[in-house]
């Protein structure tokens, strides 16, 4: 997000967060927490 990105959805979060670079392209993020 400091670089320009954007959370596209957090609904999950802290476990799985959605996020977009600038141009729109997205990339998941997995964490073992709140599991």
């Amino acid at each position: 997000v400091a670089a320009g990105g954007a959370v596209v959805d957090e609904a999950q979060a802290p476990s799985f967060t959605v996020l977009a670079d600038g141009e729109g392209n997205r990339a998941c993020v997995c964490t073992v927490l709140s599991r």
